[in-house]
């Protein structure tokens, strides 16, 4: 269960990370731009979610393992799309319910 909540919370972090990237007023649009040397710490975060959420998938699937598999398998699974894509969509949530910025 560890594996699961550190999961949770790097994938808001770089959840979070990356949609202040995209807010920066600074960066300027446009093919040539370099993005802010922050996103590889970004996808870093990402994949060191993505491998614990596993870990904790299969922790899950191997503690009902013997009793009831397909549970398991249902469970662990379950964990998986929740752990990594409650994150992003209440990230996606909270943004779009904030009223746009106009340019000046």
């Amino acid at each position: 269960m560890a594996a699961l909540v550190a999961s949770v919370l790097l994938h808001s972090w770089s959840a979070l990370a990356a949609d202040r990237r995209t807010d920066d007023p600074r960066q300027a649009a446009g093919p040539a731009t370099r993005p802010p040397a922050d996103g590889a710490l970004v996808r870093r975060t990402r994949a060191a979610g993505w491998l614990l959420s596993l870990i904790g998938a299969f922790l899950i699937g191997d503690l009902l393992w013997d009793s009831a598999p397909w549970l398991g398998i249902a469970l662990g699974a379950a964990a998986l799309v929740v752990v990594n894509a409650a994150p992003a969509f209440a990230v996606t949530v909270l943004r779009n319910s904030r009223p746009a910025r106009t340019q000046p």
